[in-house]
């Protein structure tokens, strides 16, 4: 899987937390010159940093002696941070011109700051801990933890830097590539592992409401929530625009690490100008990731989603067993440069929706390209016949490792798919699949054994069978030698859809229950 390490590595490494040890395929001359690696690391760099810097997120350090700040009152140990209308329970504070909200470092059960102000995209408002860590427990039958609402360009960050006086020295996350010594040690460490599981309210752990757009999340840890680590919420009738999602790390959620926009009856908010790299997203129940409602405009790259959906047979629900779900509309989006680890239904589920009133044109692109995917139960990557029209959709270069079925192990009414992707033949949309490789007995594309083979709206081409083995992490948290496919989530049984049995356990498997790993010793 040596195109993930070119992508990921460098002075970087260890991008989104889980960096490939060593090369494991030797690429061929066609690979080497379709993978450029420090092209492709400066492009994604360049572009990042001009994303960020359009809105304010590169924190100036010349002005950095004349910043103003306000810290926001502390509370009793354990209290909440309540301030739903922060700029109506702080009118002297000028919100128009301040450039520094600080949260006094603490332990809070709930946490809430809501109407932030809209600011200019020069001169963002940049929110951070001050004096130490800010960690958020939750509160008993609480439906959130830690809630930000309104505004425009701000930016909720737990990163050290002394420069832009963010950050507290003490927790520091992983920066320096401490990935495998992060854990608690971020500077906002939203933590529900103490929790109430059987809460009547499930909490997410942070949720970004309604009326929100162009704003950033960064250096946050999340973990130990019964439903999502990071929900984002936008209103039916407005768009949630120009986020960005930078090193967070997401680990150990009952539910899915992130759900992004509203998979309910339009109308419903879109979500555009999404820029998502560099995050760790490890041991869900459900998916590692979902977004719903993408405007286009969107790039998620360079993240680790790790072992996903570990309550496929168990969850409450169906359909929340894939690795990550992508839902877009219109405008381009590209899932690229990732790993997935680890999912029952599918590995990579697009579902394309089809809305009255959106603008698809010609020149929209919805592609997966120079991913990792790997230990899945059922197919590695779905795309439906009922698709917006004009689109292209394109998968290039990805890797397709370890899928084998196993959907109907506890029963139910499954079949074996015999194929890694399932695309649509008879549509109006150029559908390209170039360059990918896989592992396994099965076909690539459908049923057709030849995966360089033309079928209606699909194009192929480049595509091999290949021996592939496990992405290789520097340090993944979990034990040597251990076999993906034989952790999850802990259950007595199944739940109906795959057959309502008892669950037996075999000696070495490894089930997840809260925040803590178990070992089955007979």
């Amino acid at each position: 899987l040596s195109h993930i390490e070119r992508t990921i590595s460098g002075p970087r490494a260890g991008n989104g937390g889980y960096a490939p040890a060593k090369a494991h395929v030797v690429p061929n001359r066609s690979e080497k010159a379709a993978m450029r690696i420090s092209m492709r690391r400066n492009q994604l760099k360049a572009r990042y940093a001009t994303a960020m810097a359009a809105i304010g997120f590169a924190l100036a350090s010349a002005c950095a002696s004349a910043l103003t700040s306000f810290t926001l009152p502390a509370t009793s140990a354990g209290g909440s941070l309540y301030y739903p209308d922060v700029q109506g329970s702080f009118p002297a504070v000028a919100w128009s011109t301040l450039d520094r909200l600080y949260i006094p470092a603490g332990t809070y059960g709930q946490i809430s700051i809501g109407n932030l102000p809209q600011r200019l995209g020069g001169r963002p408002l940049v929110i951070s801990n001050s004096g130490g860590q800010v960690h958020v427990t939750g509160a008993a039958d609480s439906n959130y933890l830690f809630v930000v609402s309104g505004g425009t360009n701000w930016l909720l960050t737990g990163q050290y830097d002394p420069v832009a006086q963010t950050g507290n020295v003490n927790f520091q996350g992983h920066a320096q590539h401490h990935y495998a010594t992060s854990g608690g040690h971020y500077g906002i460490w939203i933590d529900d592992a103490s929790g109430q599981p059987d809460s009547v309210y499930p909490p997410a752990g942070l949720l970004v409401g309604a009326g929100t757009s162009n704003f950033g999340l960064k250096f946050i840890e999340i973990n130990g929530t019964p439903t999502q680590g990071l929900r984002l919420l936008p209103s039916t009738d407005s768009s949630m625009d120009g986020v960005r999602i930078t090193d967070l790390y997401i680990h150990d959620i009952e539910g899915t690490g992130i759900y992004i926009g509203v998979n309910n009856a339009q109308p419903q908010g879109k979500i555009s100008g999404l820029r998502m790299h560099d995050n760790r997203i490890a041991r869900t129940g459900a998916q590692g990731i979902k977004v719903v409602q993408i405007g286009g405009a969107s790039r998620i790259e360079n993240n680790v989603f790790y072992l996903t959906s570990l309550s496929w047979y168990s969850y409450f629900t169906d359909y929340a067993d894939d690795g990550i779900s992508m839902m877009p509309r219109e405008g381009s989006t590209r899932f690229g440069a990732n790993i997935v680890v680890g999912a029952a239904d599918t590995l990579m589920l697009a579902l394309p929706l089809i809305v009255e009133g959106d603008n698809q044109t010609l020149n929209d692109f919805v592609v997966f390209e120079d991913n990792v995917f790997s230990h899945g139960r059922y197919y590695g990557g779905y795309l439906p016949s009922l698709l917006p029209p004009l689109v292209h959709y394109r998968f290039a270069r990805n890797r397709f490792h370890s899928i084998v079925y196993q959907y109907d192990l506890y029963g139910g009414a499954f079949t074996d798919p015999h194929r890694i992707l399932n695309l649509p033949t008879g549509v109006g949309n150029p559908i390209a699949v170039t360059d990918n490789r896989w592992d396994g007995p099965q076909t690539l594309i459908n049923l057709v054994a030849d995966p360089n083979q033309t079928q209606g709206s699909i194009t192929a081409s480049g595509n091999a069978h290949a021996t592939l083995t496990d992405p290789v992490f520097v340090a993944s948290g979990m034990p040597a030698g251990f076999n993906p496919f034989n952790v999850s989530t802990w259950a007595a049984t199944s739940n109906a859809s795959h057959g309502g049995s008892q669950v037996n356990y075999n000696v070495g498997d490894i089930v997840a229950y809260r925040t803590k790993l178990y070992r089955s010793l007979q």
